[in-house]
């Protein structure tokens, strides 16, 4: 144990021994250690450990016998080891142990060691489990100490105890237990609490002083606690059987009587010195129980020297020590307890006593939720030593020093919060302190009272007229102490009032003072011109706290009647404007409302107010006016001139002037009293046309934010008026303002709004929002509330709507089914577009739909919209969409209703596919956006899951029945062929194929539906047997009866002379009905075509003899000669043409290996067909009456041709056929191309799917069938990505193949070779980030940059196979048009559109794969990244002068972005490059070239006389925009001077040759190699190279041979030398 430790344990012992006592068990016991038998004690007889058979246990036994803590802890935890490895073993632990154990647990479970006691009571539990029954005789004996542990003062202690006791007993096991060995528990506390003394328990030689007396004190206390458990837990019976027991541990009286002694000096002189922080409110409450039940203990009892009186005034000044109010309440009982000898009787020594008690108040640690109480009490311990003194004169000594300067200090000191003072917000607790003294019916004391009172009275009438006027220096600190002193004083008199009956004190003393003070504060008021607002807050308080003043006092009443009526008008603007605003009304509530002075009194002063000049000081009036108007106050009429005053500052504040808004406020707040409702309807009228208006809009906002902060309720109230409907609609328009602040700004202030509307079941009683959802359903205006916002305000009124009212509710919240049949009706009136065909899934049956209703849908563009564009039926179909996905509301419908619904949703949602999937279709909406496409596809989505869950929920059996069809499934009539019919017939085959999905289709019921199938083809109910068809078409087409059913098709249609339907001349809409009603050709076409539309190869293959036939019949419909064609092709209408080609397409790879003559006849009609629509003297000039009509013919012959492709090589005639027709056919296909993507497809899915299968159809020809690309470059501005792609795709594999024959004319005939100007103008300028927007890659890849992009793209595509030559011209094309700073710029800027570069590592830029990347911004950037990549390898040059000229900052992003990620491809680039061209060379110097990629450096060598001279080009890491670095490595045979100039040379030739590593080596080998040329040995060394790594340079005059110039010049010194010496 540490030593902090150990002095915590004392001293916490030392507060139990004071409580308890240290010699309670000295009785019978002289000397504490005599006679003990205890089984607690630690001087016992050892235990028998003989008959333990293990002698690691007998260890373990030993060494609990020990003295040291953890050498009896490792025991425990060995035996618990032992009863562990016991397990499950027959027997258990042996009786040894068991024996052994019951001897000693009870005294090692008190040990002074925490973990010993806790391992104590575990290995208890656990020897109990193992040993069975054979612990129950040993119960009596141990039973008292382990029911002690659950109480042991250690929380871990007694948890382990009840968890032992609690593996072993059950809840009513425990209960009998407790019975049964209730007489030995009794006797183990009594023996516990009567014998053990602090020296039997422990040893003094080994154990503190402080520890044993807690160990004697926790011994102590858990056999209370044992006793207290069981009187509380047993019943009367139980208590019953052990009531001798009980008595013997409770009835001895020497436990009392004995030792008050002892506990007097241990609860008084030692407890009352000693800190009882945390437990001070147990310890009073225990002293004043102590004290009422042996008031002698502070007496006879107590034997201290010094009086216990000294000990209390010690502990009073402590305070509570952090305890709560209850103690104070427990001080004055003790007080009230205390033998009335003990406490002071004079002056002096009870002013001391109540001193000690106002320090422990004035204590800086004494809570302050205790003041109250401990003031309560401090008058109450004060009255009490009053009571106490039998001389008048001390009673007034203590009065004047103790009690009165409590009552000076709380009125006149000006901070809250002074310690040692009573808090200024609580008034009462002096007017009780001060009543608590006037009950004391005490001689004097009345007078006493009396006189202190008007003492008082006089200070503050002295403060009052000591105030100091406006302009001194404290001014305001002044005025607010004298409103503080005198705010309090009225409240004092108040509180005394409420009590009338004080027997010493007259009431009448608080009316005359307070009557002198507030006389003296009007004219105070009156002498400064009303700067004295303390004054006048005094005036205020006096009304508010003191009314009786008005009715006591005459003249006081007729003292602040004239005030009112004389005074406060010229008053009213001064610094006590609000104060007597304030006190003008309270006189109002108190005098009554119909008071005519006070009528007379606020009148005047309003028109005070109104009539001054602006200043802030009148507007703070004018709002104090409003403000502070008591509701309940009436009797007041709206003033005009206020009126005025308010609408003035509304239309101010809707000009900018924000301050209006807070009279608007106010004026709220005073409506109905003095403001009229007029004049808020005014002011609503003006927020509506303010928002309205642009620059008004956001102070409107402004003040409607405004209002929801102040005026949350009343709000709530407007906004359920019209007016507040029209400002609701106003807003919502403002959130898709194009002003993003402004749009932001609506968007909060319509949140904040529809949650106020949302907040309250009253709502639904007025139906304020249910109508506002009603009408926003049903109007389609630009100001319409959004469908997604009605959605949202209806869940909200659904979860708050009480059940009782929910199918009400829900009936009101969806929409009106005639109203909703009333909008959808125009729309079902519009016949589909015919290119629809290729996307409806009654295909065909769209050129049989009527057009003799609305063939120009123009007049429903005029039809009422939203903002979006959305018509009223698309957004009453959308929001119940919504609605019945998110919520369960449909089965509180009745059927009638439900039906209308589904057949509504289905309609529309038919209606909304077609427009979706064509802009225009019908105009269900008129707005073609990407956020509108987003949202219809979404409520299409919700569409069909509300569908399926309805379905699912059983609505076929409502309204869908196979058998007998009602009213809503059924045609308008029969046969017909209206657009409405058309619309229900796709609606029945939506429903058809849904029901399939969930529940499946019994084979069995086959025969029922082809039988079904077949009436409708007999009645000629084309539509009703397309839908089937369309709705069951795979379990249909699997079947024998659809096998029948084709054989039967083909052998009418193989006897059909269609030809007979149709006059000359295209077919016009009138006799489509006729062609259907008298012949069913094309009728039986339709159905043959959906019939086959879905075989497989499990379907039953048809004879291939019939099929031959009729292709050969099929042949007969067109007059196909080589002068009829196109007339022939032309005159059939597009209905047939289009059946005609997909019948060809199902039914001609089944008779692919058949030789015969219709293989030309097909080739010939796709080559009409298609020659018809591209040629321009036939075709419309207008594509909406030309290409829209044959958009499915396309769509249906490029399927044909398809096909044909796949089969065309399996005969021989067909092949023949093929390859004769195969230019002819990709012509066509390129004519196609041209004029069909004279549109954009965005928004025309037909269209973008008959490109698409173009595209795929052109990318599958040859190459040598490709037209020429001047034609192919405007198609890369069309508006189809599909024809743009295809078009990009084709140049691509065109230009590199054309650039062989370019570089070759034009080294033949001296040409400059030109980019092309079609090309050239596409990338003439650059897209900038403000046109392209974040929508452009929302839904798709934008067309416009990706026009630009590919165009760059195609441009490098030159560059591939071309000569230098002509590539010095194409970067000179570039460098005259300044075509690449503009492509630079604009990806930096869109590769930095976030704030900074992308992460280029993530994209293979060397390459790119348009098809590759879905997402459009990630596709774009991979295409700027690839192109930038090809501007460094391709044109450096030009790359590296842009970049000098960039900003500073813009130039260093961009080389380390450069750095980080391009130029390791560009290097690795280059290397690659000098790698091929180093494997063309033959000779030994030229490969003598080294490419090391690691070190990104070329090394290039050139051997001359055994001796290599070597040069390197390094790479700098931001290459190219950095240059590449030549360097030498070994100079040979040549001096520094010419070295130097060659390594010039090789760089200027690597720069200007647009960075080619492999012409700055040939241009350095150049060099070398004419350096080198004719030189010869020297004739001296015979070395071409010197030592000094010269060439032989000097020439003999007489041999003319060389020599190095260092041999020469030593040759000829030797020879003049010899010449010397010889001569």
């Amino acid at each position: 144990m540490s030593r902090r430790q150990y002095k915590s344990q004392a001293s916490s012992s030392r507060a139990a021994s004071s409580i308890y006592g240290t010699r309670f068990g000295t009785f019978g016991s002289p000397s504490g250690l005599g006679a003990i038998t205890s089984s607690l004690s630690f001087i016992s007889e050892p235990p028998d450990l003989s008959a333990i058979s293990d002698p690691n246990v007998v260890v373990a036994f030993k060494n609990l016998s020990k003295k040291d803590s953890t050498t009896k802890a490792k025991a425990l935890e060995d035996l618990q080891g032992y009863i562990s490895s016991l397990g499950g073993n027959e027997g258990g632990v042996e009786d040894g142990v068991l024996e052994a154990w019951i001897r000693l647990y009870p005294r090692i479970s008190v040990d002074s060691a925490r973990k010993v006691r806790q391992l104590a009571h575990v290995l208890q539990g656990r020897i109990f489990i193992s040993s069975g029954g054979r612990m129950m005789k040993h119960m009596p004996k141990i039973a008292g100490a382990w029911l002690a542990g659950t109480w042991d003062n250690d929380r871990l202690v007694s948890r382990t105890a009840r968890d032992s006791i609690k593996g072993v007993f059950g809840t009513e096991e425990k209960r009998r237990y407790w019975i049964k060995y209730g007489r030995q528990i009794l006797e183990y506390s009594r023996d516990a609490i009567l014998k053990e003394t602090v020296h039997s328990l422990s040893d003094e030689r080994v154990v503190s002083p402080d520890d044993a007396e807690a160990k004697y004190a926790r011994v102590v206390a858990t056999s209370v606690c044992v006793i207290r458990h069981l009187l509380s837990e047993l019943g009367p019976e139980e208590i019953a059987k052990l009531q001798e027991s009980f008595n013997e541990a409770l009835n001895d009286a020497r436990v009392i009587s004995s030792s008050l002694g002892e506990i007097s000096i241990s609860v008084l002189s030692k407890a009352l010195e000693i800190d009882q922080s945390g437990s001070a409110r147990d310890y009073t409450e225990a002293l004043s129980a102590l004290t009422s039940a042996f008031p002698t203990i502070w007496t006879d009892s107590f034997t201290e020297r010094r009086p216990p009186s000294h000990y209390l005034i010690q502990f009073l000044k402590k305070g509570s020590q952090g305890g709560p109010p209850e103690f104070w309440d427990n001080v004055a009982s003790i007080f009230r307890a205390v033998p009335p000898g003990v406490l002071p009787q004079d002056a002096s020594s009870a002013s001391k006593l109540l001193g000690a008690y106002h320090d422990g108040i004035a204590n800086s640690q004494e809570p302050r939720s205790n003041g109250r109480s401990a003031w309560m009490n401090y008058f109450a311990v004060g009255a009490w030593l009053l009571a106490l003194m039998s001389e008048s004169d001390d009673r007034e000594v203590f009065l004047e020093q103790s009690l009165f300067p409590i009552f000076e200090v709380y009125f006149r000191h000006t901070g809250e919060g002074v310690q040692g003072s009573i808090s200024t917000q609580v008034p009462e607790i002096c007017a009780d302190g001060f009543k608590t003294l006037a009950r004391l019916r005490l001689s004097g004391i009345q007078e006493l009272l009396e006189s202190e009172w008007r003492r008082l009275a006089e200070l503050l009438i002295e403060d009052v007229k000591a105030s100091i006027p406006e302009l001194s220096e404290g001014f305001e600190k002044s005025q607010d102490t004298l409103a503080y002193e005198l705010k309090r004083w009225f409240s004092v008199q108040g509180n005394l009032l409420k009590e009338p009956d004080l027997p010493s004190f007259d009431l009448d003393v608080c009316m005359e003072t307070s009557a002198d003070i507030l006389n003296a504060a009007i004219e105070l008021l009156k002498l400064q011109n009303g700067e004295s607002y303390g004054a006048a807050a005094a005036i205020d308080a006096a009304l508010q706290y003191l009314p009786q003043l008005l009715f006591r006092n005459v003249q006081t009443r007729e003292a602040i009647f004239a005030f009112l009526k004389s005074d406060i008008p010229s008053l009213i603007l001064s610094p006590s404007s609000p104060t007597l605003i304030s006190l003008l009304y309270s006189y109002g509530i108190y005098s009554g409302q119909a008071s005519s002075t006070f009528q007379e009194a606020w009148t005047a002063a309003t028109k005070a107010i109104l009539s001054a000049p602006e200043s802030p000081a009148k507007f703070g009036a004018v709002r104090t006016l409003l403000q502070r108007l008591p509701k309940n106050l009436g009797g007041l009429k709206p003033h005009p001139d206020l009126e005025a005053y308010i609408l003035g500052a509304a239309r101010l504040a809707l000009d900018g002037e924000k301050d209006g808004w807070d009279i608007v406020n106010d004026a709220l707040h005073a409506s109905g009293v003095i403001i009229s409702d007029g004049v808020i309807d005014q002011t609503l009228s003006d927020i509506v046309s303010a928002l309205s208006i642009s620059d008004k809009a956001e102070f409107a906002l402004d003040g409607i934010d405004s209002i929801s902060r102040s005026n949350k309720d009343q709000l709530k109230v407007l906004l359920e008026t019209k007016k507040g409907s029209e400002i609701l609609s106003s807003i919502v328009f403002l959130t898709e303002s194009a002003d993003e602040e402004l749009a932001h700004r609506a968007e909060s202030t319509n949140a904040s709004i529809e949650v106020l509307l949302s907040r309250g079941a009253d709502q639904l009683a007025n139906g304020s929002l249910i109508d506002i959802i009603k009408n926003g359903l049903l109007e389609a205006n630009p100001s319409s509330i959004s469908v997604q916002s009605l959605v949202n305000r209806t869940q909200r009124l659904l979860e708050d709507s009480p059940p009782e009212l929910s199918r009400q509710v829900v009936d009101q919240l969806l929409p009106d089914i005639s109203q909703w049949e009333t909008a959808l009706r125009p729309f079902l009136e519009i016949a589909p577009k015919s290119s629809l065909a290729i996307t409806d899934p009654l295909a065909g049956c769209v050129f049989l739909v009527e057009r003799a209703g609305i063939t120009d849908p123009s007049f429903i563009i005029e039809q009422p919209r939203d903002s979006n564009g959305y018509s009223k039926a698309i957004r009453i179909a959308s929001y119940t969409a919504r609605l019945l996905k998110a919520s369960d509301i449909f089965t509180l419908l009745d059927q009638d209703k439900r039906t209308a619904i589904f057949k509504g949703i289905v309609i529309t949602m038919q209606l909304a596919n077609d427009n979706l999937g064509l802009a225009g279709a019908n105009h269900l909406w008129d707005q073609y956006s990407s956020d509108v496409e987003e949202d219809m596809v979404e409520f299409i989505s919700c569409a069909h899951d509300v569908i399926l869950k309805l379905l699912r929920g059983g609505m076929d059996g409502i309204i869908f029945q196979p058998s007998a069809q009602d009213d809503f499934w059924a045609l308008p009539a029969l046969r017909a062929t209206s657009a409405r019919a058309f619309y229900t017939a796709r609606a029945s085959s939506l429903v058809y194929s849904e029901l399939v999905e969930l529940r499946g289709f019994p084979l069995n019921d086959v025969p029922f539906w082809i039988s079904a199938l077949t009436e409708h083809r007999k009645n000629s109910d084309i539509f009703s047997a397309s839908a089937l068809i369309s709705g069951i078409s795979q379990p249909i087409a699997i079947s024998r009866e659809s096998e029948h059913l084709r054989d039967r098709l083909i052998s009418d249609l193989s006897g059909h002379d269609i030809k007979k339907d149709v006059d000359k001349g295209v077919m016009p809409p009138s006799l489509v009905r006729q062609m259907v009603d008298k012949d069913p050709g094309l009728r039986d076409l339709i159905i043959l075509n959906a019939v086959l539309a879905d075989l497989d190869e499990t379907a039953t293959p048809l004879p291939q003899r019939r099929v031959v036939l009729f292709m050969k019949h099929l042949t007969t419909w067109f007059d196909i000669t080589p002068s009829t064609i196109i007339t022939a092709v032309s005159e059939k209408p597009a209905a047939v043409t289009t059946e005609v080609a997909k019948t060809l397409t199902s039914l001609l790879p089944l008779i692919k290996d058949i030789y015969d003559s219709f293989w030309v006849w097909v080739l010939d009609f796709l080559d009409h067909v298609w020659s018809r629509i591209s040629c321009p003297e036939i075709s419309q000039p207008t594509w909406d009456s030309a290409l829209e009509g044959d958009l499915p013919v396309i769509h249906a012959t490029l399927k044909l041709y398809a096909a044909l492709r796949s089969i065309h090589t399996a005969n021989i005639d067909l092949e023949k056929e093929w390859s004769g027709h195969s230019w002819t056919l990709a012509k066509c296909l390129f004519n196609l191309l041209k004029i069909v993507p004279s549109v954009p497809d965005d928004f025309h899915q037909p269209l973008k799917i008959v490109n698409n299968l173009l595209s795929r159809q052109i990318l599958a020809l040859p190459s040598d069938q490709i037209m020429k690309p001047d034609e192919l470059y405007p198609l890369l501005c069309v508006g189809s990505g599909a024809v743009q792609q295809t078009a990009f795709e084709v140049l691509r594999r065109y230009i590199p193949r054309a650039q062989e024959n370019i570089s070759l004319e034009s080294a033949l005939d001296k040409s400059t070779a030109k980019l092309p100007e079609e090309l050239l103008s596409l990338i003439l300028r650059a897209p900038t980030l403000d046109e392209l927007g974040d929508s452009d890659f929302e839904r798709s890849k934008s067309l416009k940059l990706r026009e630009y992009l590919l165009s760059w793209s195609l441009v490098f595509d030159h560059f591939s196979n071309a000569s230098y030559k002509v590539r010095s011209h194409y970067i000179e094309d570039l460098k005259q048009g300044d075509y690449l700073s503009s492509l630079l710029d604009f990806a930096f800027d869109f590769l930095d559109r976030k704030g900074e570069l992308i992460d280029a590592s993530r994209f293979n830029i060397g390459s790119y794969d348009p098809n590759a990347e879905d997402l459009a911004e990630r596709d774009t950037q991979w295409l700027l990244l690839n192109l930038y990549f090809r501007v460094l390898v391709l044109t450096p040059t030009l790359a590296r002068s842009w970049w000098f000229e960039c900003t500073r900052a813009i130039s260093r992003k961009v080389e380390v972005f450069t750095e980080k990620f391009i130029s390791p491809s560009v290097i690795e680039d280059a290397l690659r490059r000098v790698s091929e061209w180093v494997g063309y060379q033959t000779t030994i110097e030229e490969k003598k070239l080294q490419v090391k990629v690691l070190k990104q450096e070329v090394m290039a060598g050139y051997e001359v006389d055994e001796q290599t001279m070597q040069v390197a080009i390094r790479f700098p890491p931001a290459y190219p925009l950095q240059q590449a670095a030549v360097e030498g490595i070994n100079r040979v045979g040549v001096d520094e001077k010419k070295w130097n100039a060659w390594l010039i040379s090789a760089r200027g030739v690597i720069t200007f040759s647009d960075g080619s590593i492999v012409d700055g080596l040939q241009n350095w080998r150049g060099n070398v190699e004419r350096a080198l040329l004719g030189q010869t040995e020297c004739a001296i060394c015979y070395s071409i190279v010197s030592s000094g790594k010269e060439l032989p340079t000097k020439e003999c005059s007489t041999c003319k041979n060389l020599f190095h110039g260092s041999k020469y010049s030593l040759q000829i010194a030797q020879y003049e030398a010899q010449r010397f010496f010889d001569g």
